[in-house]
């Protein structure tokens, strides 16, 4: 038998290579004895299988890996699409990219994704109010802010990366949009994965 080791980029490759697996498997030699069933692969095809599987185990390693990014998208409807985020505790880093969906314009109609402590939400969308559309509605230097996207109209995207151990597990924070008005409707909750 000769199994075809290769690299899989994608799923395709990674189910063609486990069909060859099984295929050698079944053409494995059997004897059958005293209604035991004996099986005796030669050392090389034993050789082949598990360099099969220690290349199946490295290619499939970014599967087992924390999915430690997020994207969120914004509307003009003033809606985000998601209202829960579950930070992986295994990310040492996260990243939260906005998207925004709609057609308006940054100044007539813009958002944000701003993240901090539930309780400082009130004072940060008053602080960023009085910031102004330059600063992108976020007091520069907040400390209050653990992390923000700037001020993005339809059809942008802004990305930001904080480090996981500003969050502590077991609370839970608060994500929302501080363009004066849109918080109301644009909030949700971020917490540590367990």
């Amino acid at each position: 038998m000769n199994l075809t080791l290769f690299c899989c980029t994608d799923s395709n490759g990674f189910w063609e290579l486990l069909t060859q697996i099984k295929a050698s498997l079944a053409q494995t030699p059997q004897h059958t004895h005293d209604f035991t069933t004996i099986t005796h692969p030669p050392d090389l095809f034993i050789m082949r299988r598990l360099i099969a599987l220690v290349v199946l185990a490295l290619l499939s390693t970014p599967l087992w890996a924390a999915q430690c990014s997020t994207t969120v998208e914004a509307n003009d409807a003033m809606r985000f699409n998601k209202s829960t985020i579950v930070v992986p505790k295994d990310c040492k880093t996260f990243s939260v990219t906005l998207k925004d969906t709609g057609t308006m314009s940054r100044e007539a109609m813009g958002h944000n994704w701003v993240l901090s402590h539930t309780g400082d939400e009130g004072a940060i969308l008053s602080s960023g109010m009085a910031a102004g559309l330059a600063d992108n509605f976020v007091k520069p230097n907040d400390p209050q802010v653990i992390a923000h996207t700037k001020l993005i109209g339809g059809g942008a995207s802004d990305t930001t990366t904080f480090s996981v151990a500003k969050l502590k597990a077991g609370k839970v924070y608060a994500f929302f949009c501080t363009c004066p008005g849109h918080a109301a409707l644009m909030h949700g909750t971020l917490s540590l994965g367990s």
